[in-house]
C-alpha cells in the first residue's frame, strides 16, 4: 500500500465490507468466506475506484493467513490496528 498525501481526499471507494462481516457466523465461517472475498480483490479493480479494506488484526494463524492475502493484493488503503506489523510483511513479500 502506498501511503497517500495528507492533502488527499478519499472521496469513492470500495469496500468489501469484510471488517466485522458477517457478524453473527461462528469464526470458521467467516474465515471461509472472508478468504474468498480477500482472494477476489482483483475484481474490483474493474471499477475504477481504489479498494479500501480493513486489515485482519488479530494473531493467529488463520488471521496470518488472511492478512497476506489482502496485503498482496495491494488495496489502496487500509484500516490497521498494527501499521508496523503490516510494513514488515509488506517488506518481507517485497511489496512497497
Amino acid at each position: 500500500m502506498v501511503d497517500p498525501p495528507l492533502t488527499q481526499t478519499l472521496v469513492h471507494a470500495l469496500d468489501p465490507g469484510t471488517g466485522f462481516a458477517p457478524p453473527n457466523w461462528p469464526w470458521e465461517q467467516r474465515y471461509h468466506y472472508q478468504k474468498r472475498v480477500y482472494t477476489n480483490l482483483d475484481k474490483l479493480r474493474r471499477f475504477g475506484l481504489p479498494i479500501y479494506i480493513a486489515l485482519p488484526w488479530r494473531h493467529t494463524e488463520q488471521h496470518d493467513e488472511l492478512l497476506e492475502i489482502v496485503v498482496r493484493q495491494q488495496p489502496d488503503y487500509g484500516r490497521v490496528h498494527h501499521p508496523e506489523r503490516v510494513r514488515a510483511l509488506e517488506r518481507d513479500l517485497g511489496i512497497g
